[in-house]
């Protein structure tokens, strides 16, 4: 099937006032609004690759058959979506067998409606926003971060538009918009068939990082013990980690505000100052439901330290990152059972924190999904 091609050059022409990041806004917002009342299901690979073997009638009978049917009619409905995101699409992508990595995107298009999470570095830009509104509110309209969770699966590794182009500032403009509604209406077969099956093969692949970690790991158990300051050292590391984006952020803020660049100095001690806010929250039990990507991410890091015989094992890199897109953002997340273990530990509890229901069983799957449609059969009864 060819690719559909959007032309909508007349309508930006005709609006050239709107900003690029004002029409990404509203696209997003839109979106995101139009979700709310969708049931959103997170698979990670293993149920992606699941669904592709009974796709191609490797599995033939059992739950996941009868799960696939499910889905298929569910989806299809327009009730439940199973948002994609980055390290799926990541994940997915490592089969050497064209044929099955063919049949992977085509589920993935099925299932998804077209519809991912923003990128990891997207969803925390989003929330270190909302806390900043939040309470320095400027007339700002103030969405949740769920709003702006989502995107098209085109662009599930980021928001790429074209720059600096021998066109005029004018028509460039119109060029990003345009380019923009193209990836927007592009569904990911047609995005890897541009791409093609070897580029998928070249793009890089990220290192196992599991030794690093324990040897890190392994240094950190002789200075704390307790869960607490082993979660918290793990909020720090993940501010650090993040304070590219918290500076990146205050600069939007700033210059939107004030129409302004601010100064070195001026960049050193506010953003100091927010990374402080930042983890004095934690450190006080007082971030409430204020960067769940960062908390997700630093619990199951701290519950894996506090562990002496739980090691980092290879694949924990995606798996805690599909954890981080999930358990906030989605209804339901059907995982490992090594993953369900331990975002619902005690000393973590995100399955409550969050509302998100997570499972590991085939025949906890069917159970929820029998459960929606039966739901949607009331429903249309009544």
């Amino acid at each position: 099937m060819d690719m559909e091609l959007v032309n909508t050059f007349g309508y930006h022409r005709d609006n050239p006032n709107i900003s690029l990041d004002q029409y990404i806004r509203s696209k997003r917002i839109e979106l995101g609004e139009s979700l709310k009342k969708k049931v959103k299901i997170y698979l990670d690979t293993k149920y992606w690759i699941y669904f592709r073997d009974v796709y191609l009638r490797r599995i033939t009978s059992g739950p996941l058959v009868k799960s696939y049917e499910l889905l298929e009619s569910l989806c299809k409905s327009g009730i439940v979506i199973c948002p994609i995101s980055e390290d799926v699409f990541y994940e997915i992508i490592k089969q050497e067998d064209e044929k099955t990595l063919s049949a992977s995107i085509k589920i993935i298009d099925k299932f998804s409606l077209g519809i991912s999470l923003t990128s990891q570095e997207e969803r925390i830009q989003a929330e270190i926003l909302h806390f900043y509104y939040r309470y320095n509110n400027k007339g700002v309209s103030l969405y949740s971060p769920e709003v702006f969770a989502w995107t098209k699966t085109s662009q599930s590794l980021g928001t790429r538009i074209p720059c600096n182009t021998a066109f005029s500032k004018q028509e460039e403009l119109v060029i990003q918009k345009v380019f923009f509604d193209q990836m927007w209406c592009t569904n990911l077969q047609d995005i890897c068939s541009i791409i093609g099956f070897q580029g998928l093969k070249d793009i890089p692949k990220m290192p196992d990082l599991s030794k690093l970690l324990n040897e890190d790991a392994e240094q950190c158990r002789d200075k704390t013990s307790t869960f607490k300051a082993i979660f918290i050292d793990e909020v720090c590391l993940s501010v650090e980690y993040i304070a590219d984006m918290l500076t990146e952020a205050m600069e939007h803020i700033y210059t939107k505000e004030t129409g302004k660049v601010r100064s070195d100095e001026e960049k050193k001690d506010k953003d100091k100052l927010l990374i402080n806010v930042v983890t004095n929250m934690f450190r006080l039990g007082k971030e409430g439901d204020n960067f769940p990507t960062l908390k997700v991410g630093a619990g199951v890091h701290a519950a894996i330290r506090v562990d002496k015989k739980r090691q980092f094992q290879a694949n924990d890199y995606y798996d805690f990152r599909h954890a981080q897109a999930a358990v906030p953002y989605c209804d339901y997340f059907f995982t490992e059972k090594n993953l369900r273990h331990l975002l619902k530990m005690n000393s973590l509890s995100y399955d409550k924190e969050y509302s998100c229901e997570i499972v590991s069983k085939q025949s906890e799957a069917l159970k929820i999904l029998t459960d929606i449609e039966t739901k949607r059969d009331l429903e249309v009864l009544i």
